[in-house]
């Protein structure tokens, strides 16, 4: 498994079905902009209760996977 799913994975844990409600993190995980996706992380309110997780999280997302699309995480 990729750390960027691993790492969505783990958000998605945490977050359940809220995960989906940033319309602008999902656009740019779907257009692979993996700095916007970890930047757009870094603003909600499950980073700022995580902090230290959130920083690991949003990290792995921001460098992405740029040899792979999404659909092949």
């Amino acid at each position: 498994r990729s750390e960027v799913k691993q790492a969505l994975m783990d958000m998605a844990y945490n977050l359940f079905d809220n995960i989906g409600h940033n319309k602008v993190f999902v656009n740019a995980l779907e257009k692979y902009y993996w700095k916007a996706a970890g930047a757009e992380v870094k603003k909600t309110t499950w980073c700022r209760s995580v902090r230290k997780r959130c920083e690991t999280i949003s990290t792995i997302i921001e460098k992405g996977c740029p040899n792979r699309k999404f659909d092949d995480l």
